[in-house]
């Protein structure tokens, strides 16, 4: 599938940006048409799963695919580098929950983030989930091991590292990276480590959304953060943008020509591009649905919500269905058990980021459910969108469980073998 869809997108992205050579028998036709023009005039995908594939697709085959076949070799070699990636972050995330928290939710955390299968089978697909599970497991490890005395300063770095990747991915997990900031920032600082250190990492999560800004302006010519959301927009609200933004157009303006209701819309997004469409016109209409977006705010807030409910530990079950591999949202009876769950792992969220080992993990897992949660507001949602984030929520709130019964353990504890105690237990008629 890496010819059509977002696998195709994300590579011609890639070679685009990169000055590769594209074989346009390697694409569907509308890649040599339409669509090829829009993805070059507009940043509308990140760059960071195709930078991964050009590599491995030159190693596979000598040189860049020019065939179908030489497509789907590299492809499969990918999804393997892929799998072995997905092993290590696992690996790696077991042993530091182990270090710091012990076997038993070592082993849980392992549980709950290697299974169900599709985690595993998602890496045959050739789109960012798989590889932002690889990233935000790591994220998960850096977060847990910052909790600990050593080497602060350097899992900040590593963590800063695997959100800046993320942000290649896909954009908005830029905002994830400065949702993060004080958390990091003050992690940092309280570990011992001088201003000038703490400035310094705050310095490079500053620098993703930056970094992104970068790559559009160096591929594209444009810095814009937002490029293309005019489209997401457009078809959430079932047309409503580009028929508004139609209406708002004066007779002395120029009429874009995706404003003709005459042209040939493209299927999915419904909407006309082509190459006699100017760059100006895309960033009028993403102009136009940022304010509609602001204009419908109780809509927005709605779809807000929406993504906040749809957060969950277990968001999707793989069914096979007329012989092809599905995700499904979960039924009765276990989709209530499993709400009742996620809204306890909510509240075990907000309360962890009161205590300092586990601030760190719980405002991550609470980034990555809001983040997407922003999005549902300006683009449809898809299941898959909260896969690659799946468990971590709840590996963070037994982080807090933990935490809270150690504390509870430490307490009587001290109140037992307090003097002040024993004098009143032996003053004591009993």
């Amino acid at each position: 599938m890496a010819w059509d869809l977002d696998p195709a997108d994300y590579r011609f992205v890639a070679e685009y940006f990169w000055r590769v050579p594209t074989s346009r028998t390697t694409y569907r036709s509308i890649y040599n048409a339409g669509w090829g023009e829009y993805l070059r005039t507009v940043p509308f995908r990140g760059i960071g799963l195709g930078t991964l594939y050009l590599p491995v697709a030159w190693i596979r085959v000598g040189h860049i695919p020019v065939t179908e076949d030489e497509v789907i070799a590299a492809g499969i070699v990918v999804a393997t580098v892929e799998k072995a990636a997905l092993a290590i972050a696992l690996i790696t995330v077991f042993a530091v929950v182990r270090r710091r928290w012990g076997t038993p939710l070592a082993f849980a955390t392992l549980l709950v983030t290697a299974f169900p299968p599709h985690y595993w089978r998602m890496c045959d697909d050739f789109i960012a989930e798989p590889v932002e599970r690889i990233v935000f497991l790591l994220a998960l490890a850096c977060g847990a091991a910052m909790a600990g005395p050593g080497a602060v300063v350097a899992w900040a770095a590593a963590l800063t590292g695997l959100l800046w990747y993320a942000a290649l991915l896909k954009v908005q997990w830029s905002l994830a990276a400065m949702l993060l900031l004080p958390a990091v920032a003050g992690r940092v600082r309280a570990s011992g480590a001088s201003l000038q250190t703490t400035l310094a990492i705050a310095a490079l999560v500053v620098s993703i959304p930056l970094s992104v800004l970068a790559v559009n302006w160096i591929g594209w010519r444009t810095a814009r953060l937002n490029a293309g959301v005019g489209l997401h927009v457009n078809l959430k609200y079932q047309g409503a943008v580009l028929q508004g933004f139609s209406h708002s157009l004066t007779s002395e303006s120029r009429r874009p020509p995706f404003a003709d209701p005459a042209r040939p819309k493209l299927r999915w997004w419904n909407i006309y591009v082509g190459g006699d469409v100017r760059r100006e016109d895309y960033q009028a209409l993403d102009a136009y649905a940022v304010r509609y977006v602001r204009k419908h705010w109780r809509a927005a807030l709605g779809s807000f919500w929406q993504g906040i409910v749809l957060a969950s530990s277990i968001p999707a079950v793989q069914r096979a269905e007329r012989g092809y591999i599905r995700l499904q949202p979960l039924e009765s009876p276990w989709a209530p058990i499993v709400g009742v769950m996620d809204a306890l792992t909510w509240l075990l969220l907000l309360l962890g980021l009161r205590f300092r080992d586990t601030r760190l993990p719980c405002a991550l897992a609470l980034v990555l459910w809001v983040v997407p949660a922003l999005g549902n507001v300006f683009s449809l949602y898809e299941l898959r969108y909260h896969v690659p984030m799946a468990g971590t929520a709840a590996v963070a709130a037994a982080m807090v469980t933990v935490h809270l019964y150690r504390s509870l353990i430490r307490h009587r504890v001290a109140v037992a073998s307090s003097p002040t105690l024993d004098r009143a237990i032996e003053a004591s008629p009993i």
